[in-house]
C-alpha cells in the first residue's frame, strides 16, 4: 500500500516489522525498490533474501534481472543468470525475456541471443523481445532473420513486432524489406493502427519518399500528438528542420496540445538550424507550463544550449532540476566535453558519482573526449582504471576514445594495451589507432593495414579514408599507396575519399595529381570545394574563381565551405574588391547567413591591405560580437601597419576580456619597438 502511495521508506519500515516474511513479501519489497530506481538496494535485498533461507522464484529472478539492468550491475547480472541456469528456470519465457532485456542493456547482444535460443517454446512476446534487441543495437541482418524464422514456424507477429521491423528499415538497401513489411501490415489488418501508420510514414520519409510518407500521414483520420511528434522528428532527422518547425506551427493551429516529446523534437530542430533565438522563445514558452522542470524536456534544453556553447544556461537548467537521470548527467558532461572544458566535465562526473548515479558507457565515452588534449595523462589513467572496474573497457566507443586520449597525451604503450585488448575492432577503433600513430610520428601505418589484410580483415573505405585524413607525416609516395589501396577496394573513390585525396595531394604541392583526380571524379559539392580550397591554398585565386564559375554553370549550389575557400583565395591574393563582391553574392545565392569565419577572412584581408579603418568598421557592424581571435588579428594588422591609436584600442579591449593571454602584450611591445626604431 505504501509503495502505491509513493513512500518507499514507509514500505521498508513495514517490511522490516514483518515477523513472518514470505517470498511474496520479499518480491514486493524488491519490486518497490526497482520502481523507485533504487536498484542497488533491490539487489542487496535479493542477496539478503537468500541469506535468510528463502529460495527465489521465477518472479524474483525477473525483478532482480530488471534491477541489474537498471543499475547496470554487470557482474551481479551475470551471476544472477548462472544461478537461474543452475535452478533450471532460465527456459521460462518470462524469465528469459527479463534476461534478454538485461543483457541488451549491458550491450551483450550475443549473450542475449544465447538466452533466447535456450527457450524451446515459441512465444511471440519473447521472439518480439529478441527482435527488439537486435533492432535497438543495429543488428539488422539478425533482426530480419528472426522475423523470417517467426513466419516459418507460424508465430503471428503483433503490432510491436511490426513496429520494430519498420524501425530497422532506415538504410537504402532495406527499402524493399520496408515495402514488404508494409504489405504484410496490410495483410494482417494493422493498417488502421495509428502508431504503425505513423511509423510507416516516418520510414518512407527516411528514404526520401516524401509523397508516400505524406500520403500515409494524411490517411490517418485522427492525428494524435504522437503522430505529429513522429512526423516532426522524421522531418528533423531527414535534414528538413525548417519543415519540422512548420509542422509544429501547424499542430498548434489545429488546437493540439504539444507534449514533452513535441518540445524535445522542436528544440532539436532549433539546434540543427543553429537558431538560438527560436530556442530561447520555446524555452520561455516552456517556463509558463508544468513541463519546465520535466526531466526529458530539461535534458533537451541542456543539449540545445550545449550545442550553442551557452554552458552557463545549460548549467543553470541542470542546477534547477529536481529529478536528474543518467541522460541528464551525460548530456551536461557531453556539453562541457564538446567545448573541451575538461575541468568542469570532471567536476560534474565526480558530482554524479557523489550523488549515487552510476556512469555508463556513454558517460565514459563523453568524459574521455576533453581528456584528448595535452597534460591530461594522469586523468586518463584514473579514468581508465574506473572503466576497467565498471566493465566498459571492451565497449567500442569507449575504447576508441581511450585510444584517442592516450594518443594526444603521447602515452603510446597505454594506447597499444587498449587496442590489443579489444578483440572485435570496428572501423572507429582502427581509425583512432591509425590516427594515434600518425599524430605521434610513429612509422608503420601501412604495416598496420597490411597486418589487417594478413589477419583476413579487409580495410574498409572508412579506415583508408581515415588514413588519408590523419596521416600528415606520410610521404607523397605513401599517400599514393593509400590511394591505390582505395582503388583496390572499389573501382573508384567516393566523394568523401576523393575530397580527402585532392586536399592531401594539394598539401604536398602535387596540384597536377589533384587536378587529375578532380577531373576524373563525379561533380559533387564536396569535390568542387576541395579543388577550390586546393587552388586557394596555393595562391591561385583567379583559377579558383574560374572553378567557382564552372561550378555555378553546372548548377551545383555553393555552400558555406565554398565561400570560405574563395574568401581565403582573396586573402592570399590581396583581392579586396573581389572579396566584397563575393560577400554581396553570398547573400543572394546562399540560404545560410554569412558566418564568423567568412568575416574573419575579410578582416584579415583588409588588415593586410592596410585598410584598418574599414576593418574596424566591419568588426563593429558584424551581426555577431567579434571574438578574441578577431581582435587579436586586428591588433596584428595594426602592428604591421604601425597604427598606434587603433592598435592600443584593440589591445585595451583584449586586456579586459582575456587578461591571461600574453599575445596582445607581445604584439603591442613589438609595435612600440618598431616605431621607436623607425623614429631613431
Amino acid at each position: 500500500m505504501y509503495n502505491r502511495c509513493g513512500s518507499l521508506q514507509e514500505s521498508r519500515v513495514s517490511f522490516d516489522k514483518l515477523l513472518e516474511k514470505s517470498v511474496v513479501s520479499w518480491n514486493a519489497m524488491i519490486t518497490a525498490c526497482v520502481q523507485h530506481n533504487y536498484e542497488e538496494e533491490a539487489i542487496q535485498l535479493f542477496i539478503c533474501m537468500q541469506n535468510e533461507g528463502f529460495l527465489p522464484n521465477k518472479i524474483t529472478y525477473i525483478i532482480a534481472a530488471s534491477a541489474c539492468a537498471g543499475g547496470l550491475d554487470i557482474l551481479t547480472g551475470k551471476s544472477l543468470y548462472l544461478q537461474a541456469l543452475s535452478r533450471g528456470v532460465q527456459s521460462d519465457v518470462a524469465v528469459a525475456s527479463a534476461f534478454v532485456n538485461m543483457y541488451s542493456k549491458f550491450g551483450f547482444i550475443e549473450s542475449a541471443g544465447r538466452v533466447f535460443h535456450d527457450v524451446e517454446v515459441p512465444c511471440v512476446v519473447l521472439w518480439t523481445g529478441m527482435l527488439t534487441v537486435y533492432c535497438q543495437h543495429r543488428y539488422t541482418k539478425e533482426a530480419i532473420s528472426i522475423y523470417c524464422q517467426m513466419k516459418e514456424i507460424g508465430i503471428l507477429p503483433n503490432a510491436v513486432t511490426f513496429l520494430c521491423l519498420i524501425s530497422t528499415c532506415d538504410e537504402d538497401e532495406l527499402l524493399s524489406i520496408g515495402k514488404q513489411t508494409h504489405a504484410q501490415v496490410m495483410a494482417c489488418g494493422f493498417q488502421s493502427n495509428i502508431i504503425i501508420s505513423t511509423a510507416l510514414a516516418v520510414m518512407y520519409s527516411k528514404f526520401g519518399l516524401m509523397e508516400e510518407s505524406q500520403e500515409l500521414f494524411s490517411s490517418i483520420a485522427e492525428k494524435s500528438t504522437l503522430s505529429w511528434n513522429a512526423w516532426i522528428l522524421s522531418s528533423v532527422n531527414s535534414g528538413q528542420s525548417n519543415r519540422g518547425m512548420q509542422l509544429f506551427s501547424d499542430m498548434l493551429h489545429q488546437g493540439l496540445c504539444p507534449d514533452k516529446y513535441t518540445f524535445v523534437n522542436v528544440l532539436h530542430a532549433c539546434s540543427c538550424l543553429r537558431s538560438v533565438f527560436n530556442g530561447k522563445i520555446i524555452h520561455q514558452h516552456l517556463l509558463q507550463t508544468e513541463l519546465s522542470l520535466d526531466t526529458v524536456v530539461c535534458n533537451a534544453l541542456i543539449d540545445m544550449y550545449g550545442n550553442f556553447m551557452l554552458l552557463s544556461l545549460a548549467q543553470s537548467i541542470f542546477d534547477r532540476m529536481h529529478n536528474k537521470n543518467i541522460i541528464t548527467w551525460n548530456t551536461l558532461i557531453t556539453s562541457y566535453a564538446r567545448s573541451n572544458d575538461n575541468i568542469n566535465a570532471l567536476i560534474i562526473f565526480r558530482q554524479m558519482q557523489g550523488e549515487g548515479m552510476y556512469p555508463n558507457a556513454i558517460t565514459f565515452a563523453s568524459i574521455l573526449t576533453p581528456l584528448a588534449q595535452r597534460n591530461c595523462l594522469y586523468d586518463c589513467w584514473r579514468m581508465h582504471n574506473q572503466i576497467i572496474y565498471k566493465g566498459f573497457d571492451l565497449d567500442p566507443v569507449v575504447a576508441t576514445n581511450m585510444i584517442t586520449a592516450y594518443g594526444m597525451n603521447e602515452a603510446l604503450n597505454s594506447a597499444h594495451i587498449v587496442f590489443d585488448k579489444v578483440t572485435e575492432r570496428d572501423d572507429g577503433i582502427w581509425c583512432a589507432y591509425i590516427s594515434m600513430l600518425c599524430q605521434n610520428d610513429v612509422p608503420g601505418v601501412l604495416w598496420v593495414l597490411d597486418n589487417m589484410r594478413n589477419q583476413g580483415s579487409i580495410p574498409s573505405r572508412t579506415i583508408l579514408l581515415g588514413c588519408v585524413s590523419s596521416c600528415l607525416n606520410l610521404s607523397l609516395r605513401k599517400i599514393s599507396h593509400l590511394h591505390v589501396g582505395i582503388l583496390h577496394l572499389t573501382a573508384e573513390c567516393n566523394e568523401t575519399e576523393l575530397s580527402a585525396l585532392i586536399s592531401k595531394y594539394a598539401e604536398y604541392g602535387d596540384l597536377s595529381q589533384a587536378w587529375s583526380l578532380f577531373n576524373e571524379g563525379s561533380c559533387t559539392p564536396i569535390s568542387w570545394n576541395s579543388m577550390i580550397g586546393a587552388l586557394a591554398g596555393h595562391g591561385q585565386a583567379i583559377q579558383a574563381f574560374k572553378v567557382f564559375v564552372d561550378m555555378k554553370l553546372l548548377g551545383i549550389m555553393a555552400n558555406e565551405t565554398t565561400f570560405l575557400h574563395l574568401f581565403s583565395a582573396c586573402n592570399h591574393a590581396g583581392l579586396v574588391d573581389d572579396a566584397f563582391r563575393l560577400l554581396i553574392l553570398m547573400g543572394f545565392v546562399s540560404d545560410r547567413p554569412v558566418a564568423a569565419c567568412h568575416h574573419q577572412c575579410i578582416l584579415d584581408l583588409l588588415g593586410r591591405a592596410g585598410q584598418l579603418n574599414i576593418a574596424l568598421l566591419l568588426a563593429n557592424t558584424m551581426p555577431f560580437k567579434p571574438s578574441v581571435v578577431t581582435w587579436t588579428s586586428f591588433l596584428g594588422s595594426c602592428t604591421n601597419m604601425s597604427d598606434v591609436a587603433l592598435g592600443e584600442g584593440a589591445a585595451n579591449y583584449l586586456f579586459e576580456v582575456s587578461s591571461d593571454d600574453f599575445v596582445p602584450y607581445i604584439l603591442l611591445a613589438r609595435m612600440y619597438s618598431e616605431i621607436s626604431a623607425f623614429a631613431a
